[in-house]
């Protein structure tokens, strides 16, 4: 006999597990080395450039360390040593921290995407001077991440940045869409006895 409120339960307990799963990701954490580039100040600069195929993507940055000096620059993104967010909405979505170079800086970043276009998103880590080239004697991002719909992360260091995968803590709302559905799991299975 079909019976719609075990329709329903089923359609939603798949859907919180599915949903809790979908978003979840490894957490990357990036040390940077500057003690080549003692005495000199700059921008450690995060950016994704959207393009109109470029999967919805979105970089969470977290536990700066360093010698911030406190200026932030924005670009269709928000954020503080606190914490940031960089989006592939706009077509430049970047976030910059000044900062005193000589010694160790250190970040976690994580990602959401949305598999809704085919093509990636490309995440960019650099050192650039106050008119936001490359700090000399750079020439090239000192870190990047390829984060493809249904790949895993392409990373690429340097010798000032080493990428490692950091403990993976879900987020609180990834923890409760997974206990919603486990505990609508328990609930089917126990009106079932």
């Amino acid at each position: 006999m079909f019976n719609i409120k075990k329709l329903l339960a089923r359609a939603l307990m798949a859907l919180s597990l599915v949903g809790g799963a979908a978003v979840a990701g490894p957490t990357y954490h990036v040390d940077v080395d500057t003690t080549t580039l003692a005495g000199k100040s700059g921008y450690l600069d995060f950016l994704i450039v959207g393009q109109g195929d470029t999967a919805t993507t979105t970089a969470k940055l977290s536990h700066f360390t360093g010698d911030f000096s406190g200026a932030v620059y924005t670009d269709n993104t928000t954020g503080s040593t606190a914490g940031a967010t960089v989006g592939s909405t706009g077509s430049w979505n970047e976030f910059a921290l000044w900062a005193n170079f000589g010694g160790q800086f250190s970040f976690d970043v994580s990602f959401d995407q949305i598999a809704d276009n085919i093509a990636g998103a490309l995440f960019q880590v650099a050192l650039l001077d106050g008119g936001f080239l490359y700090l000399d004697p750079l020439t090239a991002d000192i870190a990047q991440f390829d984060v493809s719909p249904g790949q895993p992360i392409g990373l690429a260091g340097s010798d000032l940045a080493t990428i490692s995968v950091a403990a993976d803590v879900p987020e609180p709302a990834d923890a409760m869409l997974m206990l919603t559905g486990l505990g609508l799991l328990g609930f089917t299975l126990r009106r079932r006895a």
